[in-house]
């Protein structure tokens, strides 16, 4: 069976939708600061979170976008006392 025009055109449209948000996903959630010197750059959402439970080498970001978590650490398994800690934080 044959598709029409349109069906076509709407299948390329959400395809490009598609990889508009995984762009927008991944200039949100980078880990960088902000700067000012050009080419200029916003903060993004990592270098404004406080109330993270960090691993052993890591730190969190001040919270006001100047600087990016450092997550150089090691990595563990999510225990239910991080998410915990973190709620109380928040």
């Amino acid at each position: 069976m044959q598709q029409p025009e349109g069906g076509l055109r709407l299948t390329i449209l959400i395809e490009g939708k598609c990889e508009q948000r995984r762009d927008i996903d991944k200039a949100l959630f980078k880990n960088e600061a902000r700067s000012s010197s050009d080419p200029r750059k916003c903060g993004k959402f990592l270098s404004y979170i406080t109330n993270v439970v960090v691993e052993s080498g890591s730190s969190a970001a001040t919270g006001d976008g100047s600087d990016a978590a450092t997550m150089s650490g090691t990595d563990d398994a999510l225990a239910l006392a991080d998410v915990d800690s973190a709620m109380k934080d928040a």
